[in-house]
């Protein structure tokens, strides 16, 4: 069984976060910008264990783990997901922030921040319970660090921002379950149609290559 957890952490801003955007204006703290510096504070993390870390493309130094779909599905309620995805050699930073065909185990539910001072107050994520252990782990060594949020201009205040981990919780949400079960099924039934498209469009063209005849 599938199941998500709600985690909740508090963060303290040690220099004010300023995200101006195309009309200099600090309007929102985007969900993109803590998970990119979420994913990159990983990497530092394991960045002497590589066999957690993603392959990067040579070229645009971009992760280019790409998940076989077609396997993931058939072996969907034989063997659990993590399981499914290191048998690919999907990476475990890949398995936790996602790649091509798979997306991230961790989504940001929720922000509280205060734009007026430009200070993060706290973030709430849903994490899927296969990978609770991982994340934990790597937010037990997060709480030791200070946390880099984007890059900014240099005319902006700041540059790189800094905030820190204060305190989290853990609230467990309801069974995800049937939600999968619910997809699975709609991406069959869209498979079976696609095959009955295909058949009769073959009967067609074969019919209309009979007639010419």
């Amino acid at each position: 069984m599938r199941k998500q957890e709600e985690i909740t952490i508090e963060f303290e801003t040690i220099t004010p976060i300023w995200t101006g955007d195309a009309w200099s204006e600090n309007s929102e703290l985007k969900a993109t910008a803590i998970m990119g510096s979420l994913r990159f504070a990983f990497r530092e993390c394991y960045k002497d264990d590589t066999a957690k870390l993603s392959k990067l493309d040579n070229v645009n130094n971009v992760p280019n783990e790409i998940l076989d779909y077609e396997k993931f599905k058939k072996s969907i309620g034989k063997k659990n997901i993590k399981e499914i995805l290191d048998e690919q050699e999907i990476s475990l930073e890949s398995q936790l922030f996602g790649c091509t065909r798979w997306k991230s185990r961790i989504v940001i539910h929720s922000i509280e921040a205060d734009k007026d001072k430009f200070t993060l107050k706290s973030v709430s994520f849903l994490i899927d319970n296969d990978f609770l252990e991982e994340f934990n782990q790597f937010k037990i060594w997060l709480e030791k660090q200070e946390i880099h949020i984007g890059k900014g201009q240099k005319k902006q205040k700041g540059g790189k921002f800094k905030i820190k981990i204060k305190q989290s919780n853990l609230k467990k949400t309801e069974d995800d379950t049937k939600r999968i079960q619910a997809q699975l099924a709609i991406n069959k039934e869209i498979d079976e149609k696609n095959k009955q498209d295909d058949i009769k469009k073959n009967r067609q063209t074969n019919k209309q290559g009979i007639r010419k005849l």
